[in-house]
């Protein structure tokens, strides 16, 4: 448990961890279960609920239903546990998601009016395509750049 808690809390944690955790957890369960099947056969005869069984002999079936309640505790602070790691994995992969998505953002920012820009010009306008006026590739180039530069200031 604590290795896995130490790979949940690394910036970029293994995707090995998910698995890992689950198979954690159907093993926390499985002993878990088994733990508080055992207490139920135990706890009658550790009550004293059979007459054919001494009492000194119900005192060590109670001294098993301690440990196995102790067992059931600490499973279950073994769970939170193991939740706090799964968590721990999640919150690192939302913000490794946040990081890439923040850098698609400046990307689609930046070319959605480009893009928009060269179709309309490229389109609709024969501006380059005229021999007579040649800087107006260059006019229409650094319009384009000033719009960049002014989108990523």
């Amino acid at each position: 448990m604590e290795d896995l808690e130490d790979r949940s809390h690394e910036p970029v944690p293994d995707d090995s961890l998910l698995a890992d955790v689950s198979q954690l957890r159907r093993d926390l369960l499985e002993l878990r279960r088994v733990a508080a099947t055992q207490m139920e056969i135990i706890e009658p005869v550790s009550d004293g609920e059979f007459d054919y069984i001494s009492e000194t002999l119900g005192r060590r079936f109670a001294h098993v239903r301690d440990h196995l309640l102790k067992v059931i505790e600490h499973v279950d602070s073994l769970r939170e546990l193991m939740h706090g790691a799964r968590d721990n994995y999640h919150a690192a992969l939302a913000h490794r998601t946040n990081a890439i998505m923040r850098t698609l953002t400046v990307f689609a920012s930046v070319f959605l009016p480009l893009s928009l820009a060269t179709g309309i010009y490229g389109m609709n306008l024969p501006l380059w395509t005229k021999p007579d006026r040649p800087a107006t590739l260059w006019g229409v180039r650094a319009t384009l750049g000033a719009l960049v530069g002014g989108l990523l200031w």
